[in-house]
């Protein structure tokens, strides 16, 4: 046996997905849905589907450009620029996650692009997710967690969550303290945290990730959680390319308290 994970509900998490990314009606109407949700957000653009030349097979929607990811991240554009898409970027996962709970969890930098007044462009809308309420607030409590550096308190919400060891016991402390390490900088009071400054985070993420493969064996994990950490995990490396800087803790926090998780 090579490990006692339940992976039929994960695969059918992926079959569903997959599926949906072949379907354009399901797309376009996703499409519509989120640039419903965001009206109110001038800092988010989401092209119009153009409704009379798409069809289940093909999908049409009106052109809006954009600096590629390339360009938003090369030397050439201003740092403070940068900075300001990257905090659209976190602003956007996080209230997809949070708020609406209607993901756009198909992270690829190639799927947005960036404009000269600080807005960010939105593609590809074949990989959403929708998140279940109480895996919304758990999230929430997981990041309110982090930033106030409650590594005590992070095993039992991940149980909340689904993610646990398969004799029921908790996810123990030396597969959590890496993370909180990690996380909990990045969600420091002050200075604010510089993606870039240390060069080497995102890759130690991964090799967090492989050191702990020796828990992952033995858990059982929630089938919601895949595209959520995907979106999560593929923003942390955006952030990572844009070298942003930004109020992450702020951000969060004010995230969370619309949830009424305390972050005290």
């Amino acid at each position: 046996m090579i490990s006692d994970i339940e992976f039929d509900p994960i695969w059918g998490e992926l079959h569903d997905r997959l599926l949906e990314e072949l379907d354009y009606h399901h797309e376009a109407a996703s499409i519509r849905r989120m640039a419903g949700l965001h009206e109110g957000v001038p800092e988010i653009v989401i092209p119009r589907v153009v409704e009379e030349a798409t069809t289940r097979n093909v999908l049409t929607l009106e052109y809006v450009g954009g600096r590629s990811p390339e360009e938003a991240c090369g030397d050439e554009t201003d740092q403070e620029l940068r900075d300001r898409w990257g905090v659209v970027l976190a602003e956007f996962v996080l209230r997809g996650l949070l708020e609406h709970r209607f993901l756009h969890a198909d992270p690829n930098l190639a799927n947005f692009a960036f404009l000269d007044d600080g807005r960010v462009v939105v593609y590809d809308f074949g990989s959403v997710k929708e998140v279940p309420e109480a895996m919304a607030l758990r999230y929430a409590e997981l990041l309110a967690a982090t930033a106030t550096g409650r590594g005590d308190a992070i095993p039992p919400i991940l149980k909340e969550m689904g993610i646990f060891m398969r004799d029921g016991s908790l996810m123990p402390a030396e597969a959590v303290e890496p993370y909180l390490e990690i996380f909990g900088t990045v969600l420091r009071a002050s200075p604010p945290y510089t993606f870039g400054e240390d060069p080497e985070i995102y890759r130690r993420v991964i090799e967090t990730g492989m050191n702990n493969w020796q828990y992952s064996m033995d858990m059982q994990f929630p089938e919601d959680a895949i595209f959520i950490n995907r979106a999560l995990g593929g923003h942390f490396g955006n952030l990572a390319r844009l070298g942003a800087t930004g109020p992450w803790r702020d951000l969060v926090f004010a995230a969370v308290a619309r949830l009424g998780v305390d972050t005290a």
